[in-house]
């Protein structure tokens, strides 16, 4: 069996508080819609986010809500603030919609933001930001007056918080102050349902509409919301697996760094690593033992920019442990 740790899934599988779930609601499948299990849902939500319920809305997969938000870049005709690099799939899908896109460097081995660029651009335009940002790892913003700023002077920003479990950071709050702020997260990294695709979102009643104008409706199925119902009753099994994921990330980065291979720190449930040589060459070599990572290069939008830079999610304890052993490998 391959070793996939290349999509940023988590290594344990659902609880089985979800899997109940899933089994009690599964007889309902022949309905569009169950409204007494979407409410549970968005209640939950709203319990675990901490706001009210009329401020949750839920997408199948965050990366759906991505895609509304391009849809209205395109519409509107506004340019895409991003910083650079980011998540891959927005880079690919605005290139393919033909959004006017104004990239924000990422600087140095930290990649660091440059806030004021960033302030800079984003008057009157739309804004992503990915934080901890994919693929660098770390969190690009730590500061909320910036978010704040940026909110001030932009149309509408989608603050992508996938991977807050792991970093314990989040500016929910500010969706209360600005009514074009959108904080969008996903149940596929810490409550490791990445198959049920459920994402969902904070924000006003405001945003809430921009987004669901462009929607077909009933399209996030009844057992993917049964299975992220049962995830969210389950807490503390979703905070044990991500306690387990951040010890052993941590623990592999020091072991890579003590081989020469520098890799940021991360407030995610992956590492992005600078090898010494060319990314593809070591894929090519450790896929030979089953292991399946990601080299930035592979994509089209980061080419001749991140030829050594490779991006390996968390797997279990074994999974990490021949990761090691075989770059160890290749690089001796």
């Amino acid at each position: 069996m391959r070793i996939r740790l290349s999509l940023n899934e988590s290594p344990f599988q659902p609880s089985p508080k979800a899997v109940e779930l899933a089994s009690k609601y599964a007889p309902l499948s022949n309905r569009y819609d169950v409204s007494e299990l979407r409410e549970s849902l968005i209640s939950e939500l709203s319990r675990y986010s901490k706001v009210e319920s009329e401020m949750i809305e839920i997408y199948p997969g965050s990366s759906y809500c991505i895609v509304l938000f391009l849809i209205y870049a395109k519409i509107t005709g506004l340019p895409l603030v991003v910083p650079f690099p980011t998540f891959h799939v927005l880079h690919q899908l605005a290139n393919s919609y033909e959004i006017a896109v104004k990239a924000v460097e990422l600087k140095g081995k930290e990649f660091i933001l440059n806030s004021e660029e960033l302030l800079k651009l984003s008057e009157g335009s739309i804004v992503y930001l990915s934080n901890p940002n994919n693929p660098t790892s770390d969190l690009l913003i730590e500061d909320e007056d910036l978010i704040s700023k940026i909110a001030s002077k932009s149309k509408l920003v989608l603050l992508d918080e996938a991977y807050f479990e792991f970093s314990g950071k989040t500016f929910y709050n500010l969706a209360y102050e600005h009514d074009n702020l959108v904080v969008l997260r996903t149940l596929s990294k810490a409550f490791n349902i990445a198959g049920v695709r459920l994402g969902y979102s904070i924000s006003s009643k405001k945003a809430k509409e921009i987004f669901n104008k462009l929607r077909v409706g009933y399209e996030i199925p009844i057992m993917s919301q049964a299975m992220a119902l049962g995830a969210l009753k389950d807490i503390d099994y979703m905070r044990k697996t991500v306690n387990s994921i951040i010890l052993l990330r941590d623990e592999t980065r020091k072991r890579l760094l003590e081989l020469g291979i520098w890799s940021p720190r991360s407030r995610t449930n992956f590492l992005f690593l600078e090898l010494p040589m060319k990314c593809v060459d070591v894929k090519r070599e450790i896929e030979r033992s089953n292991i399946e990572v990601l080299c930035l290069s592979d994509m089209l939008e980061f080419k001749g920019r991140f030829e050594n830079w490779m991006r390996v999610s968390i797997g279990n304890e074994e999974h990490m442990n021949l990761f090691v052993e075989k770059i160890q490998q290749v690089l001796s």
